[in-house]
């Protein structure tokens, strides 16, 4: 099984002047960066939610159904307030995906067994705010997020 964090959405980035004493407020809105497609391949081999049932079975986690696509949804804003803002900000959603690999047997015994691979998400998003050139370990998502704003 793979599991990885990924970019989903990402906001442009603004610049931010610190002022003293002063409080700024500023609302943050990611657009998509990549579209994802739940699925089990082959098709028509397996019933799908039975595969997606059995890897939300093995990870513990809930899992978008096969044939689902994902979409920003409220994660896709953000509202912050700070102090002394300074510096280059922006906003990424990263989604977890999953893909693993199955062989289904079945009766009888001397039947081939049916092997795909099942590929969704976790339906929970995660968001960073995040300054551009900052030295610290980031989520893949908000490094790849880093490359495609920051200049």
């Amino acid at each position: 099984m793979i599991k990885r964090k990924v970019l989903a959405g990402v906001s442009d980035a603004r610049r931010f002047d610190a002022r003293d004493g002063g409080t700024v407020q500023a609302t943050f809105e990611a657009v998509p960066v990549r579209s994802l497609h739940a699925g089990v391949t082959p098709d028509g081999t397996l019933d799908p939610r039975a595969a997606v049932q059995a890897l939300e079975k093995k990870t513990g986690t809930e899992l978008a159904d096969a044939g689902a696509d994902f979409t920003l949804g409220a994660d896709r804003v953000q509202e912050v307030s700070f102090k002394k803002p300074a510096g280059v900000l922006f906003y990424d959603v990263g989604v977890t995906t999953y893909e693993a690999s199955f062989a289904y047997y079945c009766a009888p015994t001397d039947a081939a067994p049916v092997r795909g691979t099942v590929a969704t998400w976790a339906p929970v998003t995660y968001g960073d705010l995040v300054k551009c050139g900052i030295d610290e370990k980031l989520e893949p998502a908000s490094v790849e997020a880093m490359r495609l704003v920051c200049r």
